[in-house]
């Protein structure tokens, strides 16, 4: 009799392309068999790998691509196979063999996943594995972002990081229909990898490079305990692989189409005076995507190739309270790759892709008097250009030098585009009036912020694996990373004034500072240039086999990262000393049967500084604010002002000296994190159980801070030039600094160091605690679930990267920690904290070739503040509505309590059907919030007007979640 042992383990491999089969050789229940011959072949691919058994039996492949593969071993005159096992991306499968003496003859095993324990003995991580394959058969948007919210500890962002494309964000990637936020981060702290290459939105961590959507195979949301090879994230790392050709040439075609008319409709939020705070039941959007895709080998078992185009055609009508935005995309993704089998121990692999396109807005006057909804459209009033993305290249090399030895490498070079522009920018200002209900934008200006940005990365690693007999598995490598940021930015209408102008108009209802009760503000912002940052690690890791049952993760990594100004000199770098971070972790197999196991990890991870920090303050940018009393308003919108109230100057276009904005002691910006889980495996077999706990510590935080109180109390003579807008220095808050500053306001610059009291900032804090549940059932041919709870909280004074409040994300350079008193009474619940979150995604196959699909998501809502002016610090109070006081009172972070609790229901049908002998025609309807619940994503969260007084529309809806749509599809496949 022949025995099959199989356990799937979610390990982390050698390469983040990669998994790899382990295991034993063992005969009638003896000791390991020693000097087996186990041949692992590619069912695909064809390519094989021979291995012998050590003197304990063991064996191992690494670096396999994932995938199906059949074992062979061979031990004298007995032999046996195992077929149709599986591999996985960033994981390893685990299949002990057992012969019986007795059988002499080749006998074939099946390896079917029900066969094979859910428990990942030697896992450490925690993460989410999905395929394209499983994508296909659940009611999920064709998004990396729906797919990334699928994991447990995922929340979604704010509407003001990204949009569904009607709304492109001047300075994201990917938007998709938002972005992530991943144990506890802010939405700007994950990282992203396609085949192995750092895609990663480097500007302010915005999202990523991404691929034609069809293109990707698989996806592994990693939400914590990430090995030392992985690293320049404190949120999430999202590793995808893409498709490739085969040993068989296949064809696909295929559409999806979600019509405007099988959506419902959108919800509104009126105003107490007729105004609308949003207004979403007469939106319209309408999408196409259509793709063509071929692959096969061009030398059967050596040389593959996989090509895919992908057209859309996108529309989105997004109306205001006074304009409509029409926005049009429908420029083609194209993607690429080609494998060359060398020999069979010799890979090389190169990807190409393209996610370049334009999106056309064209904005047209909407008078609500005339008509609701298109009948009120009067005039168009000009047309921006939105051009995005670029070309991405990679090539990737894996070498099994011998049995024990792996090497793996990558090259990758890419491009994106972050340009907007229209006919108007010369000539027409930006103008926004706050003096009603709800938001006008007045005059001619379509484009508020034209920019011509651009970014480069140049990135290559080397990651090693070496097996020291059957207790030591040691990985090392190396990475380096280059991005290259390109900005010019100005306000509309820089024909008029150098830097644009950007007019807002506020009530004063005290008329502390305007006689006539109203302010307008004039901005203007002049800045451009070119700003290298460089990253690099090292690491070094051992996976210690201790016993049978224990195995023990002992790593490090040790990063560094260098930011270039304008002019190619450095102004910060933090060194590889200075940023070692130990990954350690256990994993204990209880009854050594590979079905239960507790485990448990420490991590400390390491945030590079984002290049946006150095367009801020290296660029020598000019930029200047003005308050003035509000006379009254032309025709044109443009504002007749009375006397100047008050004048900031953030920069007179020199580049400031280091040594002003820079605290000459700041440390790396850094997170700690603690995991304990356990799982086993329940019922039947097929069956995954298990809980976990994790902790989220934001050790230091690096952010700008202003120091003007700090330089006038300790001399007063510098008030004159020292307003509250001067002196913002890049620093680990809570910390004392040393900085030049200009004591007599006569250019003489002298350093001096201020102590952490003199500086009056709190540290900057967020923790992160979850428990976990989960269950999950294996695909068995007929159904597969995956359930999970998770009870969570993200508290402290700073949500990190993002400030979700107001829609910023300058990566460090947040206004949270701009003045003392706008972190009075700061620390509560983050934005992204949810305190109960429940998914359920399912399938089930009810009739012959008919497949049903299910996902259920319900979570408690976000907490809710109370934003006013701040009542006793003068530099806090030019900010406006942006302390957490109202009418001169504390209202604390969260004082509102939260907002409703969020829940959809999406389904999905499925049928498939034979043509001729290899042909296959899929129809699918997917049907998206299918109650058309309208729940309320955020809230209008300030309780006071820019200079005070009451705001009628606190915590009226400002985003509410998305109306039901339905996607049909139709692919055939060859």
């Amino acid at each position: 009799m022949i025995v099959v042992m199989a356990t799937s383990l979610d390990v982390l491999a050698q390469s983040n392309t990669q998994g790899w089969i382990y295991g034993k050789v063992t005969e009638s229940g003896a000791a390991g068999v020693a000097g087996a011959t186990v041949t692992a072949t590619s069912i695909s691919k064809g390519v094989t790998f021979s291995t012998q058994t050590s003197a304990s039996g063991n064996y191992r492949f690494n670096a396999l691509e994932p995938g199906s593969y059949n074992l062979l071993v061979d031990s004298n005159s007995n032999r046996m196979s195992a077929n149709g096992i599986s591999v996985s991306l960033g994981s390893g499968t685990l299949i002990n063999l057992e012969l019986d003496s007795s059988n002499v003859s080749l006998e074939e095993i099946t390896v079917y996943g029900a066969e094979i324990s859910p428990v990942d003995i030697s896992s450490i991580e925690t993460a989410h594995n999905i395929t394209a394959a499983e994508l296909l058969n659940q009611p999920i948007v064709r998004d990396l972002n729906a797919v990334i919210m699928t994991a447990p500890g995922a929340v979604m962002g704010v509407s003001a990081f990204g949009g569904d494309g009607s709304n492109p964000n001047i300075s994201a990637y990917g938007a998709g229909f938002g972005y992530v936020s991943v144990g506890g981060s802010s939405v700007a702290e994950n990282s992203y990898y396609i085949n192995g290459f750092n895609v990663t939105n480097a500007r302010n961590g915005l999202g990523s490079s991404t691929v034609p959507f069809q293109f990707y195979d698989q996806f592994q949301i990693k939400e914590g305990g990430y090995s030392a090879e992985f690293g320049r994230s404190i949120g999430g790392a999202i590793n995808t692989t893409t498709k490739s050709g085969t040993n068989e040439w296949k064809f696909g075609a295929g559409m999806y189409y979600e019509p405007e008319s099988l959506r419902g409709t959108g919800s509104d939020s009126p105003t107490s005076d007729g105004n609308f705070l949003t207004i979403g039941s007469i939106d319209e959007k309408d999408t196409t995507s259509y793709y063509v895709e071929v692959g096969g080998p061009i030398i059967r078992d050596k040389l593959f190739f996989y090509g895919i185009y992908q057209a859309r055609d996108r529309e989105f009508d997004d109306f205001t309270n006074s304009q409509l935005q029409h926005s049009k995309d429908d420029d083609p993704f194209w993607g690429a790759k080609i494998d060359w089998n060398i020999t069979d121990n010799h890979l090389l692999e190169f990807t190409g892709f393209s996610d370049q396109h334009d999106t056309v807005r064209e904005t047209l006057a909407f008078d609500r008097s005339v008509g609701f909804g298109y009948d009120g459209v009067v005039a168009s009033r000009g047309v921006t250009i939105f051009e995005r993305g670029g070309d991405n290249y990679i090539v990737n090399y894996t070498g099994h030098l011998s049995d024990t030895f792996t090497l793996s490498a990558m090259y990758g070079k890419s491009e994106y585009t972050l340009l907007n522009f229209s006919a108007a920018d010369p000539v027409c200002p930006y103008i926004l009036d706050f003096l009603g209900s709800a938001t006008q934008v007045l005059g001619c200006s379509v484009n508020r912020a034209p920019e011509r940005n651009g970014d480069k990365r140049d990135a290559y690693r080397l990651d090693m694996v070496w097996d020291i007999g059957d207790s030591h598995r040691l990985k090392f490598g190396y990475d380096f990373d280059k991005f290259v940021s390109q900005k010019d930015l100005s306000w509309s209408g820089y024909d008029i004034k150098r830097g644009g102008q950007y007019w807002a108009y506020f009530p004063d209802p005290g008329r502390a500072f305007s006689p006539t009760g109203f302010v307008a503000r004039e901005r203007n912002i002049d800045l451009s240039g070119s700003f290298d940052t460089t990253a690099m690690a090292l690491y070094l890791e051992d996976e210690w086999q201790v016993t049978d049952k224990l195995m023990l993760r002992l790593g490090a990594r040790a990063e560094e990262f260098e930011n270039l100004a304008s002019d190619g000199t450095t102004f910060i770098k933090l060194p590889l000393s200075e940023q070692i971070a130990p990954r350690l972790g256990f994993s204990w197999d209880v009854n050594g049967d590979g079905r239960s196991k507790v485990y448990g990890s420490y991590g400390k991870y390491y945030m590079p500084v984002a290049s946006s920090t150095n367009v801020a303050f290296t660029s020598g940018y000019f930029y200047i604010q003005d308050f003035y009393e509000l006379i009254s308003i032309n025709a044109d919108g443009t504002p007749v002002t009375g006397a100047l109230i008050l004048s900031n100057q953030f920069g007179d276009g020199s580049v400031p000296k280091y040594e002003q904005f820079l605290d000459q002691t700041l440390e790396p910006m850094s997170q700690i994190e603690y995991i304990f889980g356990y799982e086993r495996e329940m019922f039947d077999g097929g069956w995954l159980g298990g809980l976990r706990l994790t902790y989220r510590d934001l050790e230091i935080a690096i952010e700008d801070i202003n120091i003007d109180a700090s330089v006038i109390e300790r001399h007063p003579q510098a008030a004159p030039c020292y307003d509250g807008f001067r002196a913002y220095v890049m620093t680990n808050p809570g910390s004392s600094m040393t900085v030049a500053t200009e004591p007599a306001c006569d250019g003489v610059l002298v350093t001096e160091s201020y102590s952490a009291e003199e500086l009056g900032f709190p540290a900057a804090t967020r923790t992160y605690k979850a428990l976990t549940l989960y269950l999950n059932k294996v695909w068995d041919g007929e159904w597969s679930m995956n359930a999970s709870y998770v009870y969570s909280s993200s508290k402290g004074n700073h949500e990190g990267y993002t400030d979700s409040s107001i829609g910023q994300a300058d990566g460090g350079l947040s206004q949270n920690f701009d003045q003392r008193g706008l972190l009075d009474h700061a620390s509560g619940n983050l934005p992204n904290s949810r305190d109960h979150q429940f998914k359920l995604y399912g399938n089930y196959e009810f009739l012959n070739n008919f497949m049903g699909g299910v996902a259920f998501t319900w979570s408690s809502g976000r907490p809710l503040n109370s934003f006013g002016v701040h009542p006793t610090d003068p530099f806090a109070a030019l900010y406006g509505n942006y302390s957490f006081y109202t009418n001169g009172q504390p209202t604390p972070r969260g004082f509102a309590g939260e907002g409703e609790s969020i829940k959809t229901l999406d389904l999905m049908l499925k049928y498939d059907m034979s043509i001729g002998q290899r042909g296959n025609l899929t129809l699918k309807l997917d049907v998206f919030n299918v109650f058309n619940w309208d729940g309320v994503t955020e809230y209008d969260e300030t309780a006071e007007q820019f200079f005070g007084g009451p705001n009628d529309t606190y915590l009226l809806p400002r985003v509410f979640q998305a109306e039901r749509s339905m996607r049909l599809g139709v692919y055939f496949d060859f």
